[in-house]
């Protein structure tokens, strides 16, 4: 079990809860003697309002893994040799992509071994584009699809999309913990937000997650424990500085932590936690664990 914390821009960790969670409020103003008291009232205050994130939301980029929502929603690659890996047990495999203008090719491999490069580029757009991998042994195999940052001279892109795979007429989606985007293992925990996160090891793995430019403060969802190491938080390119996620104790306690950063109006906001590959003498792994990230806005009254 581990102790999940959120992490804001302004990494300070001693900050106690009570004063991350204090709402102040304007007091209002008593009677001057020319108004009835009847029509004093408090101001009201304004709710703000909360954009989540979650670790499986398009908007969470894994090193170069975009999202995208639309046409059901997939992930792509747009840089070479980023990788989307998904273990099965079975004799086929089908990984689900996409062909379009701007496209490019994919090596494919399965237990280590080449299965082809494969174009997609195509002049129309076609979503859910099948591509079967069949006549294997019926045991546990891995696919990987591997972005060779190359295209056909057509094409407009290097993009190489996943949208999921099927095995025996089960389709896993892009989304699921069972697909793995280059050192970025998904997992499933009772503690996580959603009963799924994300988490690597590897030096100079990132994530990170867009916000439009009403947004006030920005935060990442996290969790310590006594495997994990440090991370580095940078907030619209400014380093924030570094956390430590190695905690001694595992029992769970789940809770936010929400410092205030001000963050200047008029243009989007990103939030990106590195991982360092460091660790406290203490922690026995440097993994860094992302549950989500979370923006908030001014409210109205």
């Amino acid at each position: 079990m581990v102790r999940k914390i959120v992490f804001s821009a302004v990494i300070t960790v001693a900050i106690s809860i009570a004063t991350l969670f204090a709402v102040h409020s304007a007091s209002a103003g008593g009677p001057t003697g020319n108004e009835p008291t009847a029509n004093l009232q408090a101001p009201a205050l304004a709710t703000p309002t909360i954009v989540y994130n979650d670790d499986s939301a398009y908007a969470v980029t894994y090193n170069h893994w975009h999202g995208v929502s639309l046409y059901g929603g997939y992930r792509y690659a747009d840089k070479a040799n980023e990788t989307a890996s998904f273990t099965f047990t079975g004799t086929a495999v089908t990984w689900v992509t996409r062909k379009g203008t701007d496209e490019g090719i994919a090596q494919v491999l399965i237990d280590g071994v080449s299965h082809g490069n494969f174009d997609l580029y195509a002049v129309t757009f076609k979503e859910n584009f099948k591509i079967v991998f069949s006549g294997l042994a019926n045991k546990r195999h891995t696919i990987v699809i591997k972005a060779l940052g190359t295209k056909n001279s057509l094409s407009q892109d290097i993009l190489v999309a996943v949208n999921g795979f099927i095995v025996g007429g089960v389709t896993t989606s892009d989304t699921s913990t069972k697909v793995t985007y280059d050192s970025w293992k998904g997992y499933t925990s009772t503690n996580a937000t959603d009963q799924h996160d994300r988490a690597s090891s590897a030096l100079g793995a990132y994530a990170y997650d867009y916000f439009d430019p009403n947004t006030t403060q920005v935060g990442w969802w996290t969790a310590t424990g006594p495997t994990y190491g440090k991370a580095e938080v940078t907030v619209d390119g400014h380093s924030q500085g570094t956390v430590d996620l190695y905690s001694f104790s595992s029992t769970p306690f789940v809770f936010k932590s929400y410092a205030t950063y001000p963050l200047p109006a008029g243009k989007p906001h990103w939030i990106r936690v590195t991982v360092l590959g460091a660790k406290n003498p203490a922690s026995t792994g440097t993994q860094v664990l992302v549950d989500g990230f979370q923006g908030q806005e001014p409210g109205t009254p």
